[in-house]
């Protein structure tokens, strides 16, 4: 990593020389290679400082950016009070291009650096020998929200349960028949033989009422030596790493957790990027809004928009528009096809819709059928990221936290749409929706914007 940084570094401060060498700018007061080195090691050190390089924050996405980003400002802002101080001029044309060129090249040998992480993950590499202890329900629960991470990370290789009663016998049944290979045990005060034995690399305990303060203390002792990792999985789930901070009080580790982000969705800076990029867009993209709405109009001559009705923040209803990708009597179908539903009760969707016109099967490959909701976001009805946006009937049922979705805009595209789109089943996309509006950042919404340009240009879950 340190050589990656370093690489992201001199290239753009070479060409900066390159272009001052050959205008005739260079004093000749200061040698070429003191700048960088100056700037390197203060980048190493706040990088250090910031942990970019924890291998707890490769592959988070916002959370990996936006401290790389804080930590390569930070080391840049000390190198111009450094200029400042010592009257060094030079220095500040040197800042203007090296850092967007330095951010934009680490950005890119980070993701580079991700996706070879990824593979190794992908083909169990990097994967460590874990064991669970706990009641088997907690096992469950955590294992439940962090399987797509565990099938790759983790190969469980044993539980320890905590609890002994009928009930936690079925469970302990199912995780064997999830998990034949994996070995069970009751008796967690075996733990270091049973380390020793599976040879694992690391422990997770889950929350238990069978384990206390004191048993903790003492399962760490019994670990102590065997050179694993123990992992405690508090029972809190859906909180990104920003929103928690560890507080250690009289040996007590307290984890602060930050309140849901959603008020930061209404902020000025979200509000104005939103109608600019909107503006932007709809000009750029106006030839070929021309040329859609002239297809639809001359493949059956019919309405070139559809209005539908969604609900938008505090269950506002607005009508939202897009590009009429089916028969004109489509709405009328729906009972006719609700046995043929690929969806749930709540949502209808059909992978071969025959409502679908030709025009439009083409423009919902794409998802250009949807570029016309940018004037909802010039109004103010929608985000350029954020929910889905939901069917007054849906709403009607929402139960529970599942209504916290409808505190924000909802958007033209959001987690929901960068995961798989109309694969998701009902109940992920809401889980999806929720984690943006408890865990909203603006880094967050450039990820989903960036991410969402690769999930149309490859189709990703269109119909």
């Amino acid at each position: 990593m340190v050589l990656l940084i370093a690489a992201a570094d001199f290239l753009p401060f070479t060409a900066h020389n390159a272009r001052a060498f050959a205008l005739g700018s260079c004093t000749g007061t200061v040698p070429m290679f003191v700048p960088e080195v100056i700037l390197f090691a203060l980048w190493m050190m706040v990088g250090r400082m910031m942990r970019t390089t924890d291998i707890a924050v490769l592959g988070q996405g916002a959370l990996e950016y936006s401290r790389i980003a804080r930590a390569a400002t930070f080391a840049f802002g000390l190198f111009a009070i450094l200029c400042e101080l010592t009257q060094y001029t030079s220095g500040f044309r040197f800042l203007v291009f090296t850092y967007p060129v330095g951010l934009v090249t680490l950005r890119l040998i980070r993701y580079g650096w991700r996706r070879v992480y990824c593979w190794q993950l992908d083909h169990k590499k990097l994967s460590q020998r874990v064991i669970f202890i706990g009641d088997p329900h907690s096992i469950s629960e955590v294992y439940g929200t962090l399987r797509r991470q565990l099938d790759n990370r983790f190969d469980i290789v044993g539980f320890c349960s905590t609890q002994s009663d009928e009930h936690s016998e079925e469970q302990l049944a199912e995780l064997k028949r999830r998990f034949p290979d994996a070995e069970i045990h009751d008796n967690w005060h075996q733990i270091d033989v049973m380390v020793s034995l599976l040879q694992a690399d690391s422990v997770i305990v889950t929350v238990s009422n069978q384990i206390g303060m004191n048993d903790m203390r003492e399962l760490m002792w019994r670990l102590d030596g065997l050179n694993l990792e123990l992992l405690v999985a508090p029972a809190v789930a859906n909180v990104t790493g920003r929103r928690v901070q560890m507080l250690p009080i009289a040996g007590v580790p307290l984890l602060k957790l930050e309140h849901p982000q959603h008020a930061r969705t209404h902020c000025v800076a979200k509000i104005v990027f939103d109608r600019v990029v909107a503006a932007l867009l709809l000009l750029m993209a106006s030839p070929l809004l021309l040329v859609c709405a002239l297809a639809i109009k001359l493949d059956d001559g019919g309405p070139v928009f559809y209005t539908a009705e969604r609900m938008g923040k505090n269950n506002k209803p607005f009508g939202m528009i897009k590009f009429r990708s089916m028969v004109q009597n489509a709405d009328q179908m729906v009972a006719q096809l609700k046995d043929q539903s690929d969806g749930n009760d709540v949502l209808f969707k059909m992978k071969n819709d025959p409502r679908v016109t030709r025009v439009g099967s083409f423009l919902r490959r794409y998802s250009i059928d949807e570029l016309p909701q940018l004037f909802n976001v010039l109004r103010g009805d929608m985000s350029l990221v954020g929910p889905r946006p939901p069917l007054r009937r849906e709403v009607e049922q929402y139960t529970g936290l599942v209504g916290n979705r409808m505190l924000v805009l909802p958007g033209m595209t959001g987690l929901w749409q960068v995961s798989g789109r109309s694969n998701l089943s009902w109940e992920e996309s809401v889980s999806l929706d929720l984690n943006y509006v408890e865990n909203w950042s603006f880094m967050a919404d450039l990820m989903i914007l960036w991410k969402t340009g690769r999930a149309v240009l490859t189709s990703d879950g269109a119909y």
